[in-house]
């Protein structure tokens, strides 16, 4: 029974010094550099959003120009005989 909660003390204890070397030897951000971080990362995704949708949009405008060109065959005929 000694050796057992000798065994599981040591154990204990080893976890806890890991844990403290872990603690200290973590990278420790300031908040604002926190922030200021996050804000970039925001505000690059809004950029990314709106370029998207420009890009949608104008897809969208294509569409819609180029339907309104279209010839019928028989007009289109005419034209190459013509030329």
């Amino acid at each position: 029974m000694k050796r057992m909660t000798f065994d599981v003390y040591k154990r204990q204890t080893k976890d806890e010094r890991l844990d403290n070397l872990i603690e200290k030897n973590k990278v420790k951000i300031d908040e604002s550099e926190r922030i200021k971080t996050f804000n970039r990362l925001i505000d690059d995704a809004n950029r990314r959003l709106e370029a998207q949708d420009k890009i949608e949009e104008l897809r969208n405008n294509l569409n819609k120009t180029s339907d309104g060109k279209k010839i019928s065959e028989k007009e289109w005929d005419d034209i190459y005989n013509k030329r």
